[in-house]
């Protein structure tokens, strides 16, 4: 767990240099001023003090479920937790109880930070639970978080599977349809309000609408109904299918349990509980029902000497060290003499996720002089990262004294404006022990990773203390955009005083060095080998650096940034299945009624330089064009799988070159696979067309479509999206694949 006091936990600081018992530095200059040398500027109220040291940031956190929340047996739990460390995690694990449920480490190498993870875990048992997250970064610390959840059994009074927190007649046996209420016609109208309670009906008072050609009112005309006297489905050729599983009660082994093929259900769902992992531990007392696991571990893997139990946040190690990317190439540093010396405070980058039209900051130190504060101005450069040199035409140092016998503090507080609206981007004290006055890159950076500005303090200047910084040309590239790929780079420095560069990346921290040349001449690199892959986008900068005797490393302000992205964008495939058609209030159509058809249409999906669709035609014109015929739908739910089946059936059955259901048409599956790139979004959407007679125009029944942001949707977990339409909703189900 992190150990930053209450008082100051929205930032951390990044110090290249420190050794493993330095304090972390974050600090100030993202917003020093034009008028930084000169006297001080305006005295500035608002300066909030967070406090004068920092530790470094490690903390893991449960996102889902709440603390304390109540759940029940048998409902999928979501299980959430993100990781954040300066040193990066390489693993995160949720436990429940004692019990790994999931765990993922990291693809690359060193770790990553943020680490989200997610997974999906069932209760089998009512009770408390203790779910715990850890996370451990490449040093081996480990942070940990808990939260306790109660269980509850699923109580079902009445008997009729539906558990009374979800039933709406809890002490009434009743249907899905009827949500628990006894619903014997399953038009989704519970039998209490139903006028019409034998009888599917529409939604106005659960009755049949019949006319001359549908006499009892089901939607399907008296020709095509095979039971013309009795309302029935649709999806039972317009007789009574009390189980809704598309065949007649007549036909049905068992009509009042869902089968396949109008027989009884699976002996398997009937006979005994069910193993889905074949582990010996059933389904409804396993923790984990889709991975193997052991009796002891309640049907989850035994990690048992794989993993370690998950540690109590009491007994939580020590959060990881200071960081810095060369952290273990510096000792602990020699120590200094004290004495009031002169210091040069120079900040010369701040990186701003967000944009602002301006950004103001004020900022306070407590030199000898305890300076007063200072106001600055930044506008927008039309970048997330600003020149602060650039900005204040230079001017970006401040020169007083200190006495190295006391922590130097400084106080910033950063606003940023857009219009009349502001937000506090930073507003932090942050604390420098003299140690770390010897001119080497500091860093104060936000927990959310949205602001942080580079500086770096001096003595007696930065001019004496500070290695020449190198300046970074455009990386040049081979024919056609193609290696090798060349990073150049000029530097004025004395090469006698250096050992060599080092080439680093920034996003928008910097991780460990990518490449490191023990040449101070060298001037440029083929760099080809840490190419981004397909969609990446890496910003890289160059440092000039030494050894020192006592085996230390010192490095130069890092350079310029150049931006390098990959030439190709990562190729993905999405499924898209069309789920459901929810008509509702069908307008009234020939005859004055509220049914709808003879339909035909189309669903689609386009990624923007590709469209697929799914076509179906339910419609038989007469030669004349005054009398057509086929699919109709009244006010309810259909899945669209079962549409399609219907036409399909219909064009089985039909014998002879006199059916109407010769010109029927559709796809055998609901569903369309499409690729994309993560440059594309999905637009989703259909058209359905009443077709009528000749006595009235055809009407667009359904016109809609919505567009999928692809960046919204988690790889391998089902989402649902609603196209809305003035008679009918198409409800969609986007699932990314996962990549081989």
């Amino acid at each position: 767990m992190s150990n930053h006091p209450s008082n100051f936990n929205t930032v951390r600081a990044q110090t290249a240099n420190n050794g493993k018992g330095k304090s972390k530095s974050p600090c100030i200059l993202g917003c020093l001023g034009a008028t930084a040398i000169v006297l001080g500027l305006l005295v500035v109220a608002g300066i909030v003090y967070f406090g004068s040291t920092q530790s470094s940031t490690s903390v893991v956190l449960i996102r889902e479920p709440a603390e304390n929340a109540t759940l029940h047996t048998s409902e999928a739990v979501t299980l959430r937790a993100l990781a954040r460390d300066d040193q990066k995690v390489k693993q995160v694990e949720l436990w429940v109880n004692d019990i790994l449920v999931y765990y993922e480490n990291s693809d690359i190498p060193g770790g990553i930070s943020p680490f989200p993870l997610i997974t999906s875990w069932t209760p089998s048992q009512p009770g408390v639970y203790t779910i715990s997250a850890r996370s451990t970064n490449n040093k081996d610390k480990q942070s940990v978080s808990q939260v306790s959840i109660t269980v509850l059994g699923n109580v079902d009074t009445d008997g009729d599977q539906i558990p009374d927190h979800v039933d709406q007649c809890p002490e009434q046996a009743g249907t899905e349809e009827g949500q628990g209420c006894m619903d014997r016609d399953f038009d989704g109208i519970p039998d209490e309000v139903d006028a019409c309670p034998d009888a599917a009906g529409l939604p106005e008072d659960g009755c049949p609408a019949p006319s001359e050609n549908d006499r009892d009112g089901d939607g399907f005309l008296d020709d095509i109904d095979s039971c013309p006297d009795e309302a029935g489905s649709p999806t039972a050729d317009g007789c009574i299918d009390s189980d809704g599983d598309g065949y007649a009660d007549s036909e049905d082994e068992c009509p009042d349990e869902p089968g396949l093929d109008g027989a009884c259900p699976s002996t398997a769902d009937t006979d005994g509980p069910f193993d889905e992992d074949g582990d010996g531990v059933m389904d409804s007392d396993d923790a984990c029902p889709s991975t193997a696991g052991s009796t002891a571990n309640a049907g989850c893997p035994d990690m048992a000497g794989v993993l370690p139990p998950p540690p109590t946040p009491e007994d939580d190690d020590d959060p990881p060290g200071d960081g810095g990317i060369f952290e273990e190439l510096l000792p602990e540093p020699d120590p200094v003499e004290k004495a009031v010396v002169p210091i040069e405070i120079e900040a010369y980058s701040m990186y701003i996720r967000n944009e602002y039209e301006t950004v103001t900051c004020y900022l306070q130190i407590n030199d000898i002089y305890d300076s007063p504060p200072r106001r600055f101005e930044f506008e927008s450069n039309g970048t997330q990262r600003w020149d602060i040199a650039a900005q204040l035409d230079g001017e970006n140092s401040i020169h007083t004294v200190a006495d190295d016998e006391l922590p130097l503090n400084i106080s910033l507080e950063c606003i940023g404006h857009n219009g009349d609206a502001t937000e506090t981007l930073v507003d932090a004290v942050v604390s420098h022990p003299s140690s770390e006055w010897d001119g080497q890159p500091q860093r104060l950076i936000t927990e959310t990773n949205e602001f942080s500005v580079d500086y770096h303090i001096c003595t007696p200047n930065c001019e004496e203390s500070d290695m020449a910084t190198p300046y970074f040309y455009a990386i040049t590239m081979g024919p056609r955009g193609e290696g090798p790929y060349i990073a150049h780079w000029e530097w004025d420095g004395n090469e006698e005083e250096i050992d060599g560069f080092m080439i680093a990346q920034v996003q928008p921290f910097d991780t460990p060095t990518l490449i490191q040349l023990n040449y101070p001449e060298a001037r440029s690199v083929d760099i080809a080998d840490i190419e981004p892959v397909c969609g990446e986008t890496i910003e890289l900068v160059v440092r000039a650096f030494r050894y020192n005797d006592d085996g230390t490393i010192t490095v130069s302000r890092h350079s310029n940034s150049q931006v390098w992205t990959s030439r190709e964008a990562c190729r993905h495939t999405a499924m898209i299945t069309f789920q459901n058609l929810d008509v509702h209030n069908p307008p009234g159509d020939e005859d004055g009624l509220h049914i709808v058809g003879p339909l035909e249409g189309y669903f689609y999906v386009s990624n923007g330089s590709d469209i697929r669709s799914l076509s179906f035609d339910g419609i038989w014109r007469s030669p004349n064009g005054y009398y057509h015929d086929g699919l109709k739908l009244r006010g309810g739910t259909y899945s669209i799988q079962s549409i399609f089946d219907w036409i399909n059936r219909e064009m089985a059955s039909c014998l002879g070159n006199g059916c109407h259901s010769n010109s029927y048409r559709a796809p055998s599956n609901d569903f369309i696979v499409i690729t994309y790139d993560q440059r594309e979004d999905l637009i989703v959407g259909g058209d359905i067309t009443d077709d009528d007679t000749g006595r009235n125009d055809d009407d667009t029944f359904f016109s809609g479509q919505t567009t999928v942001v692809i960046e919204d949707i988690e790889s391998g977990r089902p989402q649902w999206v609603t196209v809305e339409g003035e008679f009918a909703n198409l409800q969609v189900i986007i699932q990314i694949l996962p990549e081989d």
